[in-house]
């Protein structure tokens, strides 16, 4: 039987499409793990790694709301993979460590966070669970615009399901 475990591939042992798009990503320093795993699959990777920018550098929600989210939301899934991808990342988007140990820690009503940050991870887990109401889709469109409120929504289902997902079926391909 051959090994059938994915590779962690690179722009070197790539062709076509994937190739180009993982040499752009390697270049950038935005080689994750994740995205080397991914990039076995010619169809899926380009739209996975459209969708991963659009998200991370195209969207109205502010870096620092996007990023407590996701730190809430994988705190919340015991999703360390995600945890440890993001730490960087929110560093880079001006979350503190003061406030990534409150996260972990579960005290997202911390002094550390401002209004609109506990609210993006209240808002956060609410989508996460499926409760989010009509009341709290107007909250969070009145206050940073339907785009942005809309871009809490496509972050939660990003990381809190599809990237969820992905990793948990492949942790056993170096994802762990």
């Amino acid at each position: 039987m051959s090994d059938s475990k994915l590779q962690l591939r690179t722009s070197q042992d790539t062709t076509g499409e994937v190739q180009r798009v993982l040499a752009k990503l390697e270049a950038g320093g935005r080689d994750l793990r994740v995205a080397r795993l991914l990039a076995n699959s010619a169809n899926g990777f380009r739209p996975y790694v459209l969708m991963s920018d659009a998200l991370l550098n195209r969207a109205s929600l502010r870096a620092p709301l996007r990023e407590v989210a996701i730190l809430a939301i994988a705190t919340h899934l015991h999703a360390d993979y995600e945890w440890e991808e993001h730490v960087s990342m929110s560093r880079a988007a001006g979350v503190t460590d003061e406030q990534r140990e409150a996260i972990r820690n579960g005290e997202l009503d911390a002094d550390c966070f401002s209004e609109e940050e506990r609210e993006a991870m209240r808002l956060a887990l609410i989508v996460l669970e499926g409760g989010l109401t009509l009341e709290d889709w107007s909250q969070a469109s009145e206050r940073w615009g339907q785009d942005a409120a809309l871009d809490l929504v496509f972050t939660v289902g990003w990381w809190g399901g599809f990237m969820h997902l992905v990793i948990a079926a492949l942790a056993d391909h170096g994802l762990r």
